[in-house]
């Protein structure tokens, strides 16, 4: 509301000014002090000719009243000169009031496209400023119209010419990457033409681009490769296809290739194939295939060997131990006999395996009590054993721990678990949960005492076990014993553990 205050106040300040301050003004009072004369004029038609008709109604009524009778001719006569001067003055109101109402339309569009434009009005009054002050008004916005355009335009090109200039430096650093590439870079149409190359590809075929532009893929694939197994590499992107390709001079080398489909527009799609030599890739991993056969025979023939002299060893401890008389020197050399015994089976499954980094546990823990079975179970023919292991591979450390721990236990119950009894049974169990080995070694022997501290027993074979669990493979020892039998149980983590499948095994 007190906007509208405002402005009306200020419209009616700007009404008083004189012509002389007529620039003062804003354009909205200019135009109106203009063109009010129209406005004026149309009233004071409207006006006069009301006034007339309202004239002549007055002398028909006057007419019609008079005291002389008048007769139906005259009464007639009277009405139809009434009727012709009112549809005439109606008439004219009709013209004047449709031809002042083109003026203010024609008014009100030429100033809406004189919007934002400084007007310059004649002080002659409104009769000729309508028309000079429209046309020079007109020319003044139509020529700063075009010099803006023309400005616009400019920017444009300005803005146009700069992204050119940074489209092609990145199109040049583009090619440059391109063709510094160590690898073949090759664009083909949807015909399998070579339509773009880089430079690595011309030294990599012996093949100019023009020439190239008249190749295809059968013209560098080596006669090994048929036109089938091409046209189905083609058709499908590939990553990491190793291939053999044909030079310009009939040499063949091995190349890696990548393709991957691009979809230049809706109809055509070319396909970016990018091609790696890898020739001295081949060359060195067939150097290294080489060296690690021959690092693989060499750390065969050293198990071999460690294997030979354990075998030494042991046959000497055995030796001493048949010609001592002392029972308890030969009992000790024994044991140690058996020791080495378990950890020579190490060496020799290590020979004469595929992977000489791991040991197939369920076959080393067979084939190592079997032969304390047949070691320890000399006069006691009614002992049997049975094996639960599945199918593990360990890492060679680990092997050896419980390898060590296997034959303590399983070598204690032959010798010791059946002395009062003719049969006996000593299972051995070696499972794997929840990535972790859980070793149990159990007979139904006569048992042992369920108080015993194993950590500080005289007996070295049970320290050993107990510290080769504890400290060596950082596992839980425990055990329990009664009348009816002894249980030992290891469980641990082992440093590589898995599961053989029906086809075999990874590490």
């Amino acid at each position: 509301m007190s906007h509208n205050k405002f402005f009306l106040q200020r419209f009616w300040d700007e009404w008083q000014l004189g012509i002389d301050n007529l620039d003062e003004a804003s354009a909205f009072s200019r135009f109106f002090r203009n063109y009010v004369g129209p406005i004026r004029f149309v009233s004071v038609s409207f006006v006069l000719i009301m006034v007339a008709i309202g004239y002549h109604y007055h002398e028909l009524c006057t007419t019609l009243g008079s005291a002389l009778p008048l007769s139906a001719s005259q009464r007639q006569d009277a009405f139809v000169e009434f009727g012709w001067k009112a549809f005439a003055l109606i008439s004219l109101l009709f013209l004047l009031a449709l031809s002042n109402l083109f003026i203010i339309t024609q008014l009100i569009f030429k100033s809406a496209e004189m919007i934002g434009v400084k007007l310059e009005f004649a002080r002659v009054g409104p009769k000729n400023s309508f028309k000079v002050g429209c046309v020079f008004s007109r020319l003044n916005f139509m020529i700063k119209s075009i010099e803006e355009n023309r400005r616009m335009i400019q920017a444009y090109q300005n803005d146009l010419l700069e992204k050119n200039t940074v489209l092609d430096e990145s199109e040049k650093k583009f090619r440059h990457v391109i063709d510094t590439s160590p690898d073949a870079i090759l664009v083909m149409n949807e015909e399998w033409k070579f339509i773009q190359s880089n430079h690595t590809a011309h030294e990599m075929f012996g093949y100019s681009n023009e020439e190239l532009q008249f190749l295809t893929p059968y013209n560098l694939a080596s006669s090994s490769m048929g036109n089938c197994l091409i046209e189905e590499v083609m058709q499908q992107e590939m990553d990491g296809f190793e291939c053999t390709c044909i030079r310009k001079d009939s040499s063949e080398f091995p190349v890696q290739i990548r393709l991957k489909k691009l979809d230049s527009d809706k109809d055509n799609t070319h396909t970016l194939a990018i091609i790696t030599d890898i020739t001295e890739r081949k060359k060195n991993t067939q150097r290294l295939k080489e060296s690690l056969a021959e690092k693989e025979l060499l750390l065969r023939e050293i198990h071999h060997r460690v294997k030979n002299n354990m075998q030494i060893i042991s046959s000497m401890l055995g030796i001493q131990a048949i010609s001592s008389t002392n029972p308890e020197i030969k009992e000790i050399l024994e044991g140690s006999q058996s020791r080495i015994m378990a950890m020579m089976l190490i060496h020799e499954k290590l020979y004469n395996t595929v992977d000489i980094a791991s040991i197939d546990f369920k076959k080393y823990t067979h084939e190592l009590v079997q032969r304390l079975y047949d070691t320890c179970t000399l006069t006691h023919e009614n002992i049997t054993h049975t094996i639960d292991v599945e199918k593990l591979i360990l890492d060679i450390d680990t092997a050896l721990y419980c390898g060590l721990i296997i034959n303590e236990l399983v070598s204690n119950a032959f010798k010791y678990a059946f002395i009062l009894r003719d049969h006996g049974n000593v299972h051995v169990s070696v499972i794997s949960r929840n990535n972790h080995v859980i070793l149990s070694v159990s007979d139904n022997g006569a048992g042992m005492d369920n108080k015993i501290d194993i950590s500080k027993t005289k007996s070295l074979g049970l320290r050993l076990v107990y510290k080769l669990s504890k400290f060596q493979l950082k596992g839980e020892f425990s055990f329990e014993s009664s009348p009816t039998g002894t249980h030992f149980t290891i469980t641990f983590s082992p440093k590589l553990l898995t599961q053989f499948g029906s086809e075999g095994y990874t590490i």
